[in-house]
């Protein structure tokens, strides 16, 4: 049986976090949550095969949305990006440059985000690695 397609999905605010994943969950997608860059970065690093990165382009501490998605891209340089912003302005500008994918502001409706997804997915899943779930337990 073929898994369904794993998503990353970076962003600080708790609730949004939680809508977010519910609403990609409910389509039918694997979601890992990560609250900031550094855990992403160690989810990345451990090798989980993850079809796609979604976050936030405003996170806490050293690393915004875009330095996550270029070092995760560094690591994995055919993961696709969605941005997420309350700043779509901003960050439509700023990804001009250095940005990977699609920006989506902030409140995003659900048709507008699985829309994105659907289309970053549209390869075909990838498998979900068992250690996964040790990574994830370290985070809970």
């Amino acid at each position: 049986m073929e898994e369904r397609p794993y998503l990353l999905l970076v962003e600080d605010d708790p609730e949004v976090l939680a809508l977010a994943a519910g609403q990609l969950e409910d389509a039918g997608y694997q979601v890992a949550r990560a609250p900031n860059a550094n855990i992403a970065l160690l989810l990345i690093k451990e090798g989980v095969p993850f079809h796609a990165l979604i976050t936030d382009v405003v996170l806490p501490g050293l690393l915004d949305g875009f330095a996550l998605a270029e070092l995760a891209r560094a690591l994995r340089p055919r993961l696709r990006v969605v941005y997420m912003t309350g700043y779509g302005e901003v960050a439509r500008l700023r990804a001009r440059g250095a940005a990977f994918g699609e920006i989506l502001a902030k409140p995003c409706r659900k048709d507008t985000l699985l829309g994105a997804v659907r289309g970053l997915c549209a390869l075909g899943p990838k498998t979900r690695p068992p250690e996964l779930r040790e990574a994830e337990a370290l985070l809970c």
